[in-house]
């Protein structure tokens, strides 16, 4: 077997903190309406931010190693219900500047983008997504209300599971994990210690066949999140949720309430 070192594990923290993805946005939503393209100044660098139509501002947000389009067909549906759909590329993707993020830094580039535009209707995350937009919500998001589309609920977990595919054995992990607190990430986080306390409504979609993500995530969030609603729906996958027509319409009704 390969020997592995303390600084292979510490390029695996690293990588882990990469996100990849596409960087660069070349699609755009099904809407008639004007394209607004803002970068708004965050730590040394800029968030990259689009936003359609006029009314109550909607917050869509993308997971890990995605960038805004994976929102586009939320930002068609909100438009055409009279909302302003603003969706974002988190810090390190998309056009928004950095290379690494932890799940922290994902939340302040959401609180940032809040900071700039006001207060918004309601927000709608995908993935880690999610997990950035609950911390979010503990530092001074301002919503109406949240939508919670495949959310994970253990970021250590997560990161755990991340080493081991991998291919790092059980005696590793523990200086993979110390590998991230070196880098400055705190991976204790997990969603049942924050939205115990949140009051505002919330919606909660998962697919029971999600390969990324355990349904029982979601489960166990929409139990311990006051006034949530679960909602299960089946053969999407993790990312079908993003395009489904009837996810969309109950996501559409549900902030119209």
């Amino acid at each position: 077997m390969e020997l592995i070192t303390e600084i292979d594990i510490r390029k695996l923290a690293i990588e882990y903190l990469t996100p990849g993805g596409p960087r660069k946005v070349v699609r755009k939503p099904k809407t008639d309406h004007p394209e607004t393209h803002r970068l708004i100044s965050h730590n040394d660098g800029h968030l990259s931010v689009r936003s359609w139509g006029e009314g109550p501002l909607v917050m869509l947000v993308h997971g890990w190693a995605a960038n805004q389009t994976d929102m586009f067909k939320y930002v068609s549906a909100f438009v055409e219900n009279d909302y302003c759909a603003v969706a974002i590329d988190l810090p390190a993707h998309g056009e928004s500047t950095g290379e690494t993020a932890s799940l922290d830094q994902l939340a302040d580039g959401i609180v940032a983008v809040a900071e700039h535009f006001g207060n918004f209707k309601a927000v709608v995350a995908h993935s880690v997504g999610c997990a950035a937009t609950q911390i979010a919500l503990t530092r001074g998001l301002n919503v109406d209300k949240a939508i919670m589309l495949a959310s994970p609920e253990n970021y250590e977990n997560a990161a755990r599971r991340f080493a081991k595919y991998r291919g790092l054995e059980d005696d590793h992990l523990e200086i993979f994990i110390q590998e991230l607190h070196d880098l400055g990430v705190r991976t204790a986080i997990k969603s049942l210690d924050v939205v115990g306390n949140f009051q505002l409504p919330a919606l909660i979609i998962h697919s029971v066949d999600d390969p990324v993500i355990p349904i029982a995530s979601s489960k166990n969030i929409s139990e311990a999140w006051s006034g949530s609603r679960f909602v299960s729906v089946n053969q999407l996958g993790h990312r079908g949720v993003l395009k489904d027509d009837a996810v969309i319409q109950t996501v559409i009704d549900f902030v119209k309430e």
